[in-house]
């Protein structure tokens, strides 16, 4: 008969014991997902912060298809500024993507300089930092009597907006 209580005893002990067991596993695996969640929202924290006003300056690099009034205002505050003679035309916007609910569009375009080549240099550097997506995909450079004297430079690109 002692035999038989024991093992009951040790039935039941065992029993509660894997419950416990199991409760206290549980209760870590819930402890960790709790850390990691914090973990992971710390991180968006931080991430949203670093993207934080940088959605709306990429939206204002892509001007609407129909009005790059304000990306040639850009090019002639740059020649004015680098004292150099211009010219440019545009072509018609052709789609180039689709990112959700934003259409992206290509403009095509060109620029004809007049004035030396450290004017042109100095162009150029200006250019790499207007706040416009645009991409230039040829430069040539003419100057019949050196590149200090009257020289003229053609410069085709692509400037991308939206729709």
């Amino acid at each position: 008969m002692t035999v038989v209580i024991c093992g009951v005893l040790m039935f039941i002990l065992d029993s509660q014991i894997s419950n416990t067991v199991k409760s206290i596993s549980q209760a870590k695996l819930a402890i960790l997902e709790a850390q990691a969640s914090n973990i992971d929202i710390s991180r968006l924290q931080n991430q949203f912060k670093t993207i934080d006003g940088n959605d709306t300056r990429i939206n204002n690099a892509l001007p609407h298809e129909n009005n790059v009034i304000p990306f040639v205002n850009a090019l002639q505050a740059l020649a004015k500024k680098d004292s150099v003679q211009e010219s440019y035309t545009f072509s018609s916007p052709v789609p180039y993507t689709s990112q959700g609910s934003m259409n992206i569009y290509s403009i095509s375009y060109s620029i004809s300089l007049a004035g030396n080549i450290s004017v042109f240099t100095n162009y150029l550097n200006d250019f790499q930092n207007l706040p416009y997506f645009t991409n230039i995909s040829s430069i040539t450079i003419s100057s019949p009597s050196g590149l200090q004297q009257g020289s003229s430079m053609n410069m085709t690109a692509t400037l991308y907006v939206q729709q």
